[in-house]
Formats: C-alpha cells, sequence, structure tokens
C-alpha cells in the first residue's frame, strides 16, 4: 500500500479562482458575446462569489440525488480514448494531471460501463470496476435493475413481457469513432447490500478473468486529489443551474468513460465525501487516488454540497467475505 499524497489545499483551489476571475474579464470583454455567454458569465460571477465562501455551500438545502454537480466551476470532466485521457485548458489541472498520468493509466482498463437487455426502459445503467479475477463491484441500486433476491441468494429479474433481463460490462465504450466494445455477461450476482447497508454489489464475470484488477486503499485523508472514473448518462432530473454546468462541463457527450478530478471533503471507515462533478451513470464508479491509480472509494451518490463514496475498507471487507 503506498503512502503517496497529492493535498489540494487553499493555493491550489485559489490558483483555480485566479483562472476563473480571468475568463470573467475575457468574457465581459468581448464585443461578439452571445445570449449564452452571458449566461455563463453571469453563473460564473455565481460561483466566484461561492468561491470566496465556502460556507455558504453548506448554507444551501441539499438535495438527495443519485450524483450531482457540486463546484459550478473548477472541477473538470475528462472524456478517455482508447484507455488515456486528454488535458484540460486549465492550466492547473493540465499540470497536475499530466504530472500524474502514468500512475492512473494503469487503473482505466478495469473500469467499464453496466449494460442490461430486455430491461423495458434502460440499456446502460451505470459503473463497475475489476477488484478480483473475474469479479466486479456496483452499487446495490445499479445491480437491482437486473437483480433480485431469492431466498438466501440471488436471481436475474423478469420483465414485463416475462423475459430475464441480462447484464454485462463493457471495458471500453469510449469516445472513439467508431465506438469499440469490449463486453463481458454478468453470470451470477454475488453480493447485495440490505438497505441501509453501504451501497455495494459484487457480480460474477468470468470471461473478465486475467484483465488487470484495481487495488484498493484505505490509505486517505481530508483534501487529498482523487478522480471518479466512470460513465456519467444525461440527467434531467437536475436543477436548471446544474443542467447548465452539465452541458458546459461535459461537452453534452454522455455515457461514454471519463475521469473527473477533485478532492476529498472527508472520510471514514464506512464512506468517502468528494467534490468529483458526477452524474446519473457514475454510480459504481471508481474513485481513484490521484498520486498512485489506487481504487479509495465505490461512489454511489450525492447531493448539492458534496458526493459520496463507500471506502474501500469497507469495499475489501464485503469483498473478503464474498471470496472467502
Amino acid at each position: 500500500m503506498s503512502t503517496e499524497r497529492i493535498i489540494l489545499g487553499d493555493e491550489f483551489e485559489e490558483q483555480l479562482q485566479s483562472e476563473l476571475v480571468q475568463w470573467l474579464v475575457i468574457t465581459a470583454h468581448s464585443e461578439d458575446i452571445g445570449s449564452g455567454a452571458r449566461a455563463a458569465w453571469s453563473a460564473a460571477g455565481e460561483a466566484l462569489e461561492t468561491a470566496r465562501d465556502p460556507q455558504s455551500r453548506n448554507r444551501m438545502i441539499e438535495e438527495v440525488v443519485p450524483e450531482s454537480i457540486v463546484w459550478l466551476f473548477r472541477r473538470p470532466s475528462i472524456v478517455i480514448r482508447n484507455d488515456n485521457f486528454t488535458i484540460p485548458e486549465s492550466p492547473t489541472w493540465s499540470e497536475l494531471l499530466a504530472s500524474n498520468r502514468e500512475a492512473l493509466l494503469p487503473s482505466l482498463p478495469a473500469i467499464g460501463r453496466v449494460e442490461v437487455d430486455n430491461h423495458p426502459r434502460f440499456h446502460p445503467v451505470g459503473t463497475a470496476f475489476l477488484v478480483a479475477d473475474g469479479i466486479v463491484v456496483t452499487n446495490r441500486h445499479i445491480a437491482e435493475h437486473f437483480a433480485k433476491r431469492d431466498g438466501d441468494g440471488y436471481r436475474f429479474a423478469l420483465c414485463s413481457r416475462n423475459r430475464r433481463i441480462s447484464a454485462s460490462v463493457d471495458f471500453k465504450e469510449e469516445n472513439t469513432a467508431p465506438v469499440q466494445e469490449d463486453e463481458h455477461q454478468v453470470t451470477d450476482i454475488l453480493y447485495m447490500a440490505n438497505a441501509g447497508e453501504p451501497d455495494l454489489a459484487f457480480l460474477a464475470c468470468p470471461s473478465a478473468a486475467g484483465r488487470p484488477t484495481l487495488s484498493l486503499s484505505d490509505d486517505l485523508i481530508a483534501e487529498e486529489a482523487v478522480a471518479a472514473v466512470g460513465y456519467p448518462l444525461e440527467d434531467g432530473r437536475l436543477r436548471g443551474d446544474l443542467k447548465e454546468a452539465a452541458a458546459r462541463i461535459f461537452g453534452n457527450i454522455y455515457e461514454v468513460k471519463r475521469l473527473s478530478p477533485g478532492k476529498v471533503e472527508s472520510v471514514d471507515a464506512l464512506s468517502v465525501a468528494h467534490d468529483c462533478s458526477t452524474l446519473h451513470g457514475n454510480s459504481g464508479s471508481a474513485l481513484l487516488k490521484l498520486s498512485t491509480g489506487e481504487a479509495v472509494g465505490v461512489h454511489h451518490g450525492g447531493g448539492i454540497t458534496a458526493n459520496y463514496a463507500v471506502a474501500a475498507g469497507e469495499v475489501l471487507r464485503k469483498l473478503d467475505r464474498v471470496t472467502g
């Protein structure tokens, strides 16, 4: 287990705030600024005021949603192509991600999109990642799209036409043309948490045996740099300002693998609070430690002031029980 850390303290946030100020000045003096840009400028001004007074976020009414955008600005989401990622426009994030690229790249192929067939409403439903040979972890609320409890075990659910809903994990589905696929069938549900327990599920994907798996680490502290890697989907449930932020942050490109950097806000034995930009579909994402590429959590949800992941220590305990 590595003890390397990258701490994103006040100086880092001040650099991002300075970038935002420069962007505001350029936008304000643009002669051909349109109504959309002016709206973005207005939103940026509000975000800047929030940045000056971080406690104001805690005065907002918490909206419990599957996941959300904590910062309207300052937390990008970056597309992954061919198991690599582009560098964002922000010089501050660019320098940090470029210097830690080699630590992150080996982790990306282990993260896949959860897809279902014969479901009446959905095809992609979330994210999962390999934690043992042929075993992926995701959230219980993702597994519930295709799995049901059956006595002491589990079974695949049936749709309204009495056909079995099947599931697979695709470790590609990147923003490439043509879109590449690397699908592996889920053959068994190994574990689903009960309601009120940490939101975890383990699934068997035997054909993925031999692929690289993610190392889990519970060595994490507040303000440490992390990144949520998964498959955000377009989310019509967001309030207006967050919809605008999502369109800008994600560039209206959804359902493909992305890396969203941020930092830890707090951590305990069961949960990690973080501020990475996530959307519906990021459920089950790997929360990676930026300095090492280790998985420090399984993202599962959040609200307006923070997003949350099940801490890696709890994932390890449940995995030991599954594989024991």
